[in-house]
């Protein structure tokens, strides 16, 4: 079946065909993991000026987001040396991206009454 002629064929990679695995050039994967990299780095907490220098929560949660965007950028290093190895990057991302979300929702949506459960 030829992909290319179905409605999802604008989504592929029309530099290679379908028989085979795209190969990034050496530039972009160099420029993929630099960009992931430097992205999965959390700033230290009030150098945005977002974040108050007393009220501090939420910043462990954006911490362990922040990991494991970082823990992602060694799968997606080795892509072609661990099966699968872009789709665990993929879950790490999503990981990451779920655990910011996450924090997002608890710490700055959610009323003040109920984030004091449990007393």
């Amino acid at each position: 079946m030829d992909f290319k002629k179905t409605k999802f064929g604008r989504f592929m990679n029309c530099r290679v065909p379908a028989s085979k695995r795209y190969q990034p050039t050496e530039y972009e994967h160099a420029a993929n993991c630099a960009t992931h990299g430097t992205n999965g780095i959390a700033q230290p907490p009030g150098s945005t000026g977002a974040a108050s220098p007393v009220e501090r929560a939420g910043v462990c949660e954006l911490a362990v987001g922040g990991v494991l965007y970082v823990v992602g950028v060694v799968f997606f290093k080795s892509d072609g040396l661990v099966p699968f190895a872009h789709a665990i990057w993929h879950l790490f991302v999503a990981a990451g991206a779920s655990v910011h979300y996450y924090a997002i929702w608890r710490y700055l949506y959610l009323p003040e009454s109920m984030l004091h459960t449990s007393r």
